[in-house]
């Protein structure tokens, strides 16, 4: 059984002043915008050349406006995205090289959404395109950070009770990365790096062919769901980490 992360919600006030943003600024494509009901609206959203969607609306979650922090974009040429998203009118910060001493550099920059939703562009090089080729400048959601105060419990839920595999296991801090169909799980300690420990309640939504019968397998494994819902477009159903990371299985059936 496999668990594709496809779609990350982000907590807006204004749909269509946020719609704007990321479609107009952003460069994000506009996947759909449904009005499900009087009181529910999705809109998803995807950046260029990413697998992983975010999802915009109302009645979605309790979630409070630009609560959402550090949402990870990777890029092959930070100076170009950089000066393309400030071209665009994104109030993009200064670029900084997050890279050890002498070492390989490691740039990031921080943006936000009219709501103060963070994005971080990371930049991972790649072999310069042909000059046939015309590549996207943001390639895709690299990976999500998931904190956690117990790393060999974590890993057990996330290796053994989701049944993801393990890619790397960290020699410097308690932690490892965790692959979820097109996009990685970066589990590890904050504590070891001087950050604390907060859960997110944001939930990362896992990808599931069936939903019941991916539940129904959880569920014998120990998962607890605390929620369910259909939006007209995907099922959700809500369960938590044993940090307290908010998770949901999604099943979309309607097409896109």
């Amino acid at each position: 059984m496999s668990y594709r992360l496809e779609v990350v919600q982000v907590p807006v006030s204004d749909v269509d002043r946020a719609k704007a943003f990321y479609t107009e600024q952003a460069g994000f494509r506009a996947d759909h915008d449904t009005q499900v009901s009087d009181t529910t609206r999705v809109v998803q959203l995807t950046p260029p050349g990413s697998a992983c969607s975010i999802v915009i609306g109302t009645g979605l979650s309790t979630m409070e406006p630009g609560s959402v922090q550090g949402l990870q974009l990777v890029v092959a040429d930070m100076e170009a995205a950089h000066g393309d998203l400030v071209g665009r009118g994104v109030e993009v910060g200064p670029v900084q090289d997050l890279g050890p001493p002498g070492g390989s550099s490691f740039k990031h920059a921080w943006f936000s959404d009219p709501d103060g939703n963070v994005w971080v562009l990371q930049e991972i090089r790649e072999e310069a395109p042909s000059e046939t080729t015309s590549a996207p400048i943001i390639s895709g959601v690299d990976f999500v950070s998931v904190p956690t105060e117990d790393y060999a419990r974590a890993a057990d839920f996330y290796g053994r009770v989701l049944d993801l595999p393990c890619i790397e296991v960290y020699d410097r801090v308690p932690g490892g990365e965790f692959q979820a169909g097109n996009l990685t799980l970066q589990v590890f300690d904050f504590t070891k790096i001087g950050r604390g420990f907060q859960a997110s309640p944001y939930p990362i939504a896992l990808q599931v062919d069936d939903i019941e019968a991916a539940r129904t397998e959880l569920e014998s494994r120990g998962v607890v769901f605390t929620e369910a819902f259909d939006t007209g477009v995907c099922h959700n159903a809500f369960f938590e980490d044993p940090d307290g990371n908010a998770l949901l299985l999604h099943q979309r059936y309607a097409p896109k």
